[in-house]
C-alpha cells in the first residue's frame, strides 16, 4: 500500500500544475474531433521546446489542418526535414514546384501535399512526426532532411547554447519526449537545465569540431530515427523518398578565425596578417601569388578550413577545377557546423539507413549529385544556394525534378492511368508565376544574411549587399492576374489541395478585378471542401465582408466556433455582425461562450468594448482600455472603436484624459500605430492632427530616406485636408526654426502650389539647421536636376546617398525613373543628365548605363553608345541585354568584322570565366571563317554555363554546317526539347543552312535538314515547300506533289505552294479531269479559302465549264477581293 503513496503525490501534482495553466500539450499534433472526422493540427510549440534561444521560422506555415480522412483520386504527400526543405530563404519551397510538376504530369489527379518541415528541426523532431502522419492515409514520405542533426534538438548545439557531456541514445530520446508530455515532467525538465532555457541567448553558436567524438552517436541517432520513420511508412503502405544533401562549396566560406590547431596569440597575428595579405592579392588577380603565400601558411596551421577556402578560389579563378573542387571539399570538411552545411558523413549515413530498405518502400533520391551537375564543374554555389545550405528558386527546382523522375515510375497503377508523358514540362518561371513568386530573394532574407555573415566576420557579406542593392533598384512585381488565370485552371479540375486553394482566394486579394459569379461559386465550393480548415476559412470570410455577404458570413463564424472553439478570430469576428443587425443578446452570449473556452480576456474585452459601445454604455471606453491593457493582438480595431466612443461621451473622455493620454504614449512606444494620433485627437484639449502627426514625428524620426519622405507626405495631406498648408507651416517653421522636417514640409507646400522658385530656397533654409538631412537634399538635387543645373543637383543627390547603399538605391531609382520620363518626352539632355546622375550615386547599379547607351543612340552618337554598353559589360560581363545591344551597334555602325572580333576579344579577356562575352567573340570569329576557333570558343562559353542557349545553339549550327550532321543535329533536338518555344527559330536556322547545301548541290543533307526541321517544327511549312522543290528538281514528281499538297491542307492560302502544285501538275500533263478531283477534294477541306477556290476556277474553265467557273471565282474574290494580284504577285 506505501508504495502507491508516491503515485498519489506525482499524480496530485501533475493535476496541480494543468489547474494552474503550467506547461503545454507536447504531442506532435493537436486531435480534434469534428464534423468532418478527426482532425490533425501541428503542435508549433512542441516542435521548439527544446531550444535555448527563440528559433527565427521566418514565414513558413504550419498551421494547415489534415484531415485524417483522404478524398478519392488524392495521392497524400508529407514533407520532412528542416528549414532548407521548407523553403525559409524564400517564401517557395521545393516541395511546391514537385507539386506542380506532378499535376502537370498526371491531370486529373489531386495530389495533396503537407510540408512538416520547418527552421532549425531535425530527425529527432521529424520522427514522432513522421509516425503519427503513418496515421493520416499517406500515399508517400518525401524526406530532405539532417542539416540540424548537429546543430538541433538533441543534438551538440541547440540554439546557441553547446551541450556538455554525451549524447543521448535513441532510447534516452524516446524516453525523454515521453517524460515531457506530462506537466510534471516539463517542469523537472525546465529545472535541470536551469539557465539554458533562457528566452534570449545573443551571440554566435559555439563551434563543434569535425573531430569530436560524440559525432558518432549523432550519426547513430540520426540513422535509428530515418529508418524509424521508414518502417512507419511501410506501415502504413507507403513509399518514402529519401535525398541526399547539397552545400555551397563555391561561395559560402568558413568563418576566418576558424582554426582547430592551437596557436600561439604571435602565430594567430602571423597568419590572420598573411590572411589579409593573399586577400589583396586575389582583389588584384594575382591568383597565383596568393597561392604561394598560403601555401605558406601551412606551417602555421593544417586545419584551417578558411585557408583551404581560399586556396580553392585562387585554382578556380586559374581553371584548376578539379583542384578547386578538392579544396572547396576539404574546406567544408574542416568547418565547424555552425552554418549547417551538409559534410560527407550526412550523406554518408542517409545511404546507410537505405541500404536494405531501397528497393522495397525506400527510394535514394540523390539530390546532392544533381545539385552538382547543374553548377559550374559539379561545384555547387550561388547558382542553386542562398546561403549554405539554402536552396535559391532555382536550386529547388533541380532538387523538385530529381524527386519528380524518381517518384513517377513508384505512382501506383490507378494514378499512372492519368499519366500524360506528351506534357510539356513546367519551366522554372512558369512554376513560380503560378506560386506568386520570383526568382530573386527576398530584401528581408538578403538583410538577414548580410547581418550574420557580418557578425561572423565571413566574406559572403559583399556579393550579398550587392544582390540587395539589385533588387532594391529592380523591384519585380507580381503579375496576380497571370497567377490567379493558372491557379483558377486548377481549382476547376478539383484537384488543388488546401495549399493551393489558400494561394487561389489570397490572389484574388490582390486582384479582385478578377472576381466574377464563376469564380465566387468557386470559392464557396472550395469553402464547403475545406470546412476543416481555419486558416482558409478566415480567407474567405474576408472575401464574404468584402462583398458585404454578411448572412453567409455570420453563418461562417459560428460554423468555427462550433468546431474550434479555443480561436479567438471567430468570435470577434462574429460579434460585430450581430450587433449590426441589432442583437446585443446574441452578442452577450457569444462573449460567454468566448470566456467558458478561455478565450484571452484581451479579446473577450474587446468584444464587450463592441457591445457596450452599441448600447451606448460609457463603461465602453473601461472595456477598451483594459483591452490595450491586456496587450491584445486586436489592437488597431480597439482603438477604432475607443475613438468612436470617446467621440460619443465627451464628459467621460475628459474625465480619462490623462489616464488615456498616458496609456496612448505607452501604446505608440510599442506600435507605432498612427490611429494613436485619432485617440489622442478625440480627447477636449488636443490639438489638430497635424499637430499630433508632428508629434509622432518628432519622437520617431522615419528609419530610411522613403520612409521620411512617406512621413512628409502623411503630414502634408492632413493639414490639406483643411486648408492651404504653406500658412502654416510658415508659422510651424517660425516657431520651431531649428525643425528641418517643419521646413521640408513648408518647402512641399510651395511645390504643391507649383512655387519651384520658393520651394528650392525653403529646401536650403531646411539644411541650415540639418546640412544632411536626407529629405532637404534628396528634394533640392531633383529640382536643381530639373532646372538644368545637374553638377549642383548631382553633388546634393550623392550627399544624400552617402554611406547608405539602400538610400543610393533607391535615388538612383528615382533619377531613373524620371530620366524615363524626360526620355519618353524627347527631352533628351535632361534624361542624360538624370542618368549620369544615377550612376555616380549607385555606380554598381548598370541599369542606367544600359539606358543610357540607348538615349545616345537615339541622338546618333554611336561612339558614346558603344562606350556605354561595353562599361556595363566590363562591371557584369554577364549581361545578356548589353551584349545584345553592342553586338547590334556594331553591326549598324558597319564596323568591320577584324574590329568587331577585337572588341569582343578584349571584353572575353577582361573576364574570361564569363559565357556571355565568350559566346560573341565565337561569333565573330566564325564571321570571319575561323571555323575551328569558333567551335572552341563555344564549348568554352558552354563550360562556364551550360545553360548558355545561344552558344548551345551556334555551337550545334556550326557543327551542321561542317557536316557533322549526327552530333549538330542531336544537339538541335535537345535544345528544342529542353526550349520547345524555339524550335520555329530552330526551324528556320536549318532551313537557311540547307539552302547553302543545296547551292552546294548536297541534296541529301539539304533533305535531312529539311525533315530534321519538320519533325522539330511541325506547324512551320516552309521546309516541306523546300522539300518539294528538291525532288521536283531531282525529278521525283510524286513526292514533290505530295509535299506541295501537304502543304496546302495545313495552310490552303498558301499561294506559292498553290502555284507549284498546279504547275508541276501541268507540267507532268495531268489530265484536267484529275487536277479537277486534286482541287475539289482541297477546297473541300477549306470551303472559304480563296486560293484553292482560284486554282480549281482555272481548272474548270481548262475543261470547258465556263460558268461553273465564274461561279467558283466569284465566291474566290469574295473572301479576298484582290486574289488575282496575289497569284500574280506570287508567280513573279
Amino acid at each position: 500500500m506505501w508504495c502507491i503513496i508516491p503515485l498519489f503525490i506525482l499524480a496530485g501534482l501533475e493535476l496541480s500544475l494543468r489547474a494552474v495553466g503550467y506547461g503545454m500539450d507536447t504531442a506532435p499534433f493537436q486531435v480534434l474531433n469534428t464534423d468532418w472526422g478527426r482532425i490533425y493540427l501541428c503542435n508549433l510549440e512542441n516542435l521548439y521546446h527544446l531550444f535555448s534561444r527563440p528559433v527565427d521560422t521566418g514565414n513558413i506555415p504550419v498551421e494547415f489542418a489534415i484531415p485524417e480522412a483522404k478524398e478519392p483520386g488524392t495521392y497524400r504527400i508529407f514533407v520532412f526535414g528542416s528549414s532548407a526543405a521548407a523553403g525559409w530563404m524564400h517564401s517557395a519551397s521545393f516541395s511546391q514546384m514537385l507539386q506542380v510538376m506532378l499535376l502537370k504530369r498526371f491531370p486529373g489527379v489531386r495530389f495533396e501535399v503537407y510540408n512538416l518541415a520547418n527552421a532549425g528541426l531535425n530527425s529527432s523532431i521529424m520522427r514522432p512526426l513522421a509516425r503519427d502522419c503513418a496515421r493520416m492515409h499517406p500515399d508517400a514520405y518525401v524526406i530532405y532532411m539532417g542539416n540540424n542533426e548537429v546543430h538541433g534538438p538533441y543534438g551538440l548545439v541547440t540554439g546557441h547554447l553547446a551541450r556538455r557531456g554525451r549524447v543521448m541514445s535513441p532510447l534516452e530520446i524516446r524516453l525523454h519526449q515521453g517524460m515531457r508530455r506530462f506537466r510534471l515532467g516539463q517542469w523537472l525538465d525546465k529545472a535541470a537545465r536551469g539557465k539554458n532555457m533562457k528566452s534570449k541567448n545573443q551571440g554566435i553558436p559555439e563551434d563543434v569540431s569535425p573531430e569530436d567524438p560524440r559525432l558518432s552517436q549523432i550519426w547513430r541517432n540520426y540513422e535509428y530515427n530515418l529508418r524509424d520513420m521508414f518502417l512507419a511508412a511501410a506501415g502504413a503502405d507507403a513509399e518514402v523518398f529519401v535525398s541526399t544533401l547539397g552545400a555551397n562549396l563555391r561561395h559560402w566560406p568558413p568563418q576566418p578565425k576558424l582554426i582547430w590547431d592551437i596557436l600561439s596569440e604571435e602565430e594567430r597575428d602571423a597568419f590572420e596578417n598573411n590572411l589579409r595579405e593573399g586577400k589583396t592579392l586575389e582583389a588584384n588577380g594575382q591568383w597565383e601569388e596568393a597561392l604561394r603565400l598560403y601555401a605558406s601558411m601551412e606551417t602555421l596551421t593544417k586545419s584551417s578550413p578558411y585557408l583551404f577556402f581560399r586556396q580553392a578560389t585562387c585554382h578556380w579563378a586559374l581553371g584548376n577545377y578539379e583542384q578547386a573542387r578538392m579544396l572547396y571539399e576539404k574546406s567544408l570538411e574542416g568547418d565547424s557546423f555552425a552554418w549547417v552545411r551538409a559534410k560527407h558523413a550526412f550523406n554518408a549515413t542517409i545511404r546507410k539507413a537505405v541500404n536494405g530498405y531501397e528497393g522495397h518502400n525506400v527510394d535514394l533520391v540523390d539530390g546532392g549529385a544533381a545539385l552538382e551537375a547543374a553548377a559550374p564543374h559539379a561545384t555547387p554555389g550561388n547558382e542553386s544556394f542562398a546561403d549554405g545550405c539554402h536552396l535559391r528558386p532555382s536550386g529547388m527546382y533541380v532538387l523538385a525534378r530529381t524527386f519528380f523522375e524518381q517518384m513517377c515510375p513508384k505512382m501506383p497503377d490507378w494514378v499512372r492511368r492519368h499519366e500524360d508523358t506528351a506534357a510539356p514540362f513546367p519551366a522554372l518561371a512558369d512554376i513560380l508565376t503560378l506560386l506568386g513568386n520570383h526568382e530573386y530573394l527576398q530584401e528581408g532574407t538578403l538583410n538577414h544574411l548580410i547581418e550574420k555573415s557580418r557578425e561572423h566576420g565571413m566574406d559572403s557579406a559583399e556579393p550579398l549587399q550587392k544582390e540587395l542593392d539589385y533588387i532594391r533598384a529592380h523591384p519585380i512585381p507580381i503579375d496576380y492576374v497571370r497567377q490567379f488565370t493558372r491557379l483558377r485552371e486548377i481549382v476547376k479540375t478539383g484537384t488543388e489541395d488546401i495549399q493551393l486553394a489558400c494561394k487561389f482566394i489570397q490572389c484574388l486579394g490582390s486582384a479582385p478585378q478578377m472576381g466574377d459569379e464563376e469564380v465566387y461559386e468557386l470559392l464557396r465550393k472550395l469553402s464547403e471542401r475545406y470546412a476543416y480548415e481555419p486558416s482558409f476559412q478566415y480567407r474567405y470570410a474576408e472575401n464574404l465582408r468584402f462583398r458585404d455577404k454578411y448572412v453567409e458570413l455570420e453563418a461562417l463564424y459560428r460554423n468555427l466556433i462550433t468546431n474550434f472553439p479555443q480561436q479567438e478570430r471567430a468570435y470577434l469576428g462574429l460579434v460585430p455582425l450581430l450587433l449590426r443587425r441589432d442583437a446585443p443578446e446574441e452578442a452577450r452570449k457569444v462573449l460567454a461562450g468566448a470566456r467558458r473556452h478561455q478565450i484571452p480576456e484581451g479579446a473577450c474585452q474587446c468584444m464587450l468594448g463592441e457591445i457596450l459601445q452599441h448600447e451606448g454604455n460609457l463603461l465602453a471606453i473601461t472595456a477598451y482600455t483594459r483591452s490595450l491593457r491586456e496587450d491584445t493582438d486586436y489592437y488597431s480595431c480597439v482603438l477604432d472603436g475607443l475613438k468612436e466612443t470617446l467621440k460619443r461621451f465627451p464628459e467621460e473622455a475628459a474625465a480619462q484624459a490623462d489616464a488615456l493620454r498616458e496609456l496612448m504614449s505607452t501604446l505608440h512606444g510599442e506600435y507605432k500605430d498612427w490611429k494613436i494620433a485619432g485617440v489622442l485627437e478625440a480627447l477636449p484639449g488636443d490639438p489638430p492632427t497635424v499637430e499630433l502627426y508632428l508629434e509622432v514625428a518628432d519622437q520617431s524620426p522615419a528609419p530610411d530616406l522613403y520612409s521620411m519622405l512617406q512621413q512628409v507626405n502623411v503630414l502634408l495631406d492632413t493639414w490639406d485636408r483643411k486648408t492651404r498648408g504653406t500658412v502654416f507651416w510658415q508659422e510651424q517653421t517660425r516657431v520651431h526654426p531649428e525643425s528641418a522636417l517643419r521646413w521640408v514640409c513648408l518647402a512641399g507646400s510651395f511645390e504643391r502650389e507649383g512655387n519651384i522658385q520658393e520651394a528650392e530656397q525653403t529646401y536650403r533654409r531646411a539644411l541650415e539647421p540639418a546640412p544632411n538631412y536626407t529629405p532637404a537634399l534628396f528634394k533640392l538635387g531633383l529640382l536643381e536636376l530639373d532646372s538644368g543645373d545637374s553638377k549642383q543637383g548631382t553633388e546634393r543627390l550623392m550627399q544624400a546617398a552617402a554611406n547608405n547603399a539602400a538610400t543610393a538605391v533607391f535615388i538612383a531609382g528615382e533619377c531613373s525613373t524620371r530620366a524615363a520620363a524626360f526620355a519618353d518626352q524627347d527631352e533628351v539632355d535632361r534624361a542624360v543628365d538624370f542618368y549620369e546622375a544615377a550612376l555616380q550615386i549607385s555606380p554598381t547599379d548598370l541599369w542606367p548605363q544600359v539606358h543610357l547607351g540607348e538615349v545616345y543612340e537615339s541622338q546618333g552618337r554611336n561612339d558614346a553608345a558603344r562606350e556605354a554598353y561595353k562599361k556595363v559589360l566590363l562591371q557584369k560581363p554577364e549581361s545578356p541585354v548589353s551584349a545584345q545591344k553592342l553586338q547590334n551597334l556594331l553591326v549598324h555602325m558597319q564596323t568591320p568584322p577584324e574590329a568587331i572580333l577585337a572588341e569582343w576579344q578584349n571584353l572575353a579577356d577582361a573576364h574570361p570565366e564569363a559565357a556571355v562575352p565568350t559566346y560573341y567573340l565565337g561569333m565573330a570569329l566564325e564571321s570571319l571563317g575561323q571555323l575551328d576557333d569558333a567551335r572552341d570558343t563555344y564549348r568554352r562559353a558552354l563550360n562556364h554555363n551550360p545553360e548558355a542557349e545561344q552558344a548551345a545553339y551556334q555551337l550545334a549550327m556550326l557543327e551542321v554546317r561542317t557536316g557533322n550532321m549526327g552530333e549538330g543535329l542531336a544537339a538541335m533536338r535537345d535544345i528544342a526539347k529542353k526550349h520547345p518555344d524555339q524550335v520555329s527559330g530552330i526551324s528556320n536556322g536549318l532551313g537557311e543552312i540547307a539552302k547553302t547545301f543545296i547551292e552546294q548541290k548536297k541534296m541529301e543533307e539539304a533533305i535531312l535538314l529539311y525533315n530534321t526541321a519538320l519533325e522539330l517544327s511541325p506547324t512551320d511549312l516552309w521546309p516541306q515547300v523546300r522539300l518539294g522543290e528538291i525532288h521536283e528538281a531531282q525529278g521525283h514528281r510524286e513526292e514533290a506533289l505530295n509535299a506541295y499538297r501537304a502543304v496546302l491542307l495545313q495552310k490552303p492560302e498558301s499561294p506559292v505552294s498553290a502555284l507549284k502544285f498546279h504547275d508541276l501538275m501541268s507540267n507532268m500533263q495531268t489530265p484536267h479531269e484529275t487536277m479537277l478531283v486534286e482541287w475539289q477534294a482541297i477546297v473541300a477541306q477549306h470551303p472559304e479559302a480563296a486560293v484553292p477556290l482560284y486554282f480549281l476556277s482555272t481548272t474548270l474553265n481548262a475543261i470547258g465549264s465556263t460558268g461553273e467557273a465564274k461561279e467558283v471565282m466569284r465566291r474566290a474574290q469574295e473572301i479576298n477581293p484582290t486574289i488575282s494580284d496575289v497569284i500574280a504577285s506570287a508567280r513573279e
